[in-house]
């Protein structure tokens, strides 16, 4: 848990929220052990907020939150405590602040620190317990407990801006198609291990030596950041995806990576990162969105490495059958493929005045096009 604060104040540039009470000896003895929590400004695509209230509780109207599990990342935790409080999914967490609260009784003071971020849910709200009350709304209700007002004006400086631009489609198929995926995750991906492997080779022989952060921006289910994470052991390796079930159906992990869930038409980073592998979705990016997509993300690293695969259309025949199979299988929504010329272009408009290098790895799901994008010195 504190590995991700320190990840979030860093990079995103988070304000820090605090405050203090003085409280009672019976309330400083039941959070001793207690140190780090989420809180969660769920909002529906109308930018209405949810507030709880626990009558059981009596300190007034809160954001859904609770304490991270010993083993629990915080981005877990508030997947879970959305669902087990208000009986909601929720499709992104843009982390907003850091929230500490300081609880003081003679002379013991505990602090307590957490991540309050914004989520989208789209799910309809269903309420199970009577001595809870819910409201979404778009102010803040009078008599909200603690730091719950101050985390809401937060919140409102991302949503102000906030576009809906997220493949929900593509949500929807991950977590429609659970057996389809397991026997791809099973089978398939074993038999592909191979173009899996010379793919992962390529990305390590391209990334520049003794990258200090390495972000997978749309990693899926792929391995290739906890592997990238044990080839540079020194490194910040992030792993982030839109969709929170593909991260859950990652093989393997490593209590040192990070794995995130925010939406990246959404950069806020105030320091740049080493490098952002960019694989294996730019297909799945409207035409109208590709070029603005990868200038922003080449602004905010020191080298971006796109990799997608060529255009079925203009590859092997066994490519097409590949294609095929996620599209009519896996209800891959992926369409807007490129051909070789198109995506040399794209990428060398989208990032002037940088240093490019161009290549292709041939495989037997196709050809993967890749593009290696640094600043000039």
């Amino acid at each position: 848990m504190k590995h991700n604060i320190k990840f979030y104040i860093e990079y995103f540039g988070l304000p820090i929220l605090e405050y203090s009470e003085e409280v009672e000896e019976s309330f400083i003895q039941s959070i001793r052990a207690q140190h780090y929590f989420i809180i969660t400004v769920i909002h529906d695509q109308e930018g209405n907020c949810l507030f709880i209230r626990d009558f059981n509780k009596n300190i007034g109207w809160e954001f859904p939150g609770g304490y991270v599990g010993e083993n629990e990342s915080p981005e877990l935790a508030a997947h879970r405590i959305a669902f087990d409080e208000a009986g909601l999914r929720i499709d992104q967490l843009m982390p907003i602040c850091i929230v500490k609260n300081t609880f003081k009784f003679n002379n013991i003071s505990i602090v307590h620190e957490g991540i309050a971020f914004a989520a989208l849910s789209r799910d309809r709200l269903k309420p199970f317990s009577p001595e809870l009350n819910f409201i979404y709304t778009k102010t803040c209700p009078h008599h909200s407990a603690y730091q719950n007002e101050a985390i809401f004006n937060s919140a409102q400086l991302y949503l102000v801006n906030k576009f809906y631009n997220l493949a929900f489609n593509e949500i929807e198929c991950v977590r429609g198609n659970y057996f389809r995926n397991i026997f791809d995750k099973k089978i398939v991906k074993c038999l592909s291990k191979i173009t899996s492997d010379k793919i992962f080779n390529k990305i390590v022989r391209l990334i520049k030596p003794n990258p200090n952060t390495i972000l997978d921006i749309s990693c899926g289910d792929s391995s290739n950041i906890v592997n990238l994470q044990n080839v540079y052991p020194n490194a910040l390796c992030v792993g982030n995806d839109m969709n929170w079930e593909s991260i859950k159906n990652i093989k393997k992990y490593n209590k040192n990576v990070i794995f995130t869930n925010f939406d990246m038409n959404y950069l806020p980073f105030k320091k740049k990162i080493d490098v952002i592998i960019f694989k294996n979705t730019l297909h799945h990016i409207k035409e109208t969105s590709q070029l603005e997509l990868i200038n922003n993300l080449a602004v905010v690293s020191n080298q971006l490495i796109i990799m997608d695969v060529l255009d079925p259309k203009q590859s092997s025949l066994l490519a097409k059958i590949w294609n095929f199979y996620y599209r009519k299988f896996l209800n891959d929504q992926g369409n807007t493929f490129l051909g070789l010329n198109n995506f040399h272009s794209l990428i060398e408009k989208s990032c002037k005045n940088k240093k490019i290098k161009f290549g292709e790895v041939s495989t037997i799901k196709g050809v993967y096009m890749y593009s290696s994008i640094e600043d000039l010195k």
